[in-house]
């Protein structure tokens, strides 16, 4: 089984929107554990039936996974924003750590803050995320990460309508499959 944790310490970056959509689009069978209080991706899937969705908690979520191991090929973990213990606990097993980024200064000055709760050895990459596909704001993004020594996706997350609109029915698969296709290659390629 492995395990992508969406995480950013920055709350409205769209981590549920990628951890449900990612979700949608994984092969094989998927799980997916809500870690935030307010339940966002369980209420999201609810009556959905697209793959296993169920709630958690930092001081639960280490002995929960290893259970799971023989359920799921992938376990996605949506965490909180601001929860310093979550976000340690979760990332501490991953596989691989995805932070969605939206391309605003503020956005990428708030980065490190995330990163610094990462264990040191972890793969991490960044998922620009509500981008506007008729500007640059993708590319400057990838840029400025890549510059700063950060891996960043070549697929985005784009600013739509039909993604915000999507709560409570299927995700948008057309919107998430070349990114779940791009982080199921990386996380091959990152974990040999």
């Amino acid at each position: 089984m492995k395990i992508l944790v969406i995480c950013n310490k920055k709350g409205g970056a769209g981590k549920t929107t990628l951890a449900v959509g990612l979700a949608a689009c994984l092969p094989g069978r998927v799980g997916l554990i809500d870690l935030d209080e307010n339940g966002s991706s369980v209420r999201w899937m609810e009556g959905l039936n697209l793959f296993d969705v169920a709630t958690g908690t930092a001081n639960t979520i280490a002995a929960i996974v290893p259970t799971l191991a023989d359920e799921y090929d992938w376990l996605v973990l949506d965490t909180p924003p601001n929860d310093v213990n979550a976000i340690t606990f979760s990332t501490a097993i991953a596989d691989l750590v995805l932070i969605p980024l939206a391309p605003s200064p503020l956005e990428a000055d708030q980065l490190p803050d995330t990163l610094a709760l990462l264990p040191e050895d972890r793969p991490y990459i960044v998922v620009p995320s509500r981008v506007r596909l008729s500007t640059s704001s993708g590319k400057s993004m990838r840029e400025m990460c890549e510059s700063a020594g950060h891996p960043v996706t070549t697929s985005v997350l784009p600013l739509s309508e039909r993604i915000v609109q999507s709560f409570g029915s299927t995700p948008v698969r057309l919107m998430f499959r070349p990114l779940a296709d791009e982080i199921v290659r990386y996380v091959e390629r990152t974990n040999r």
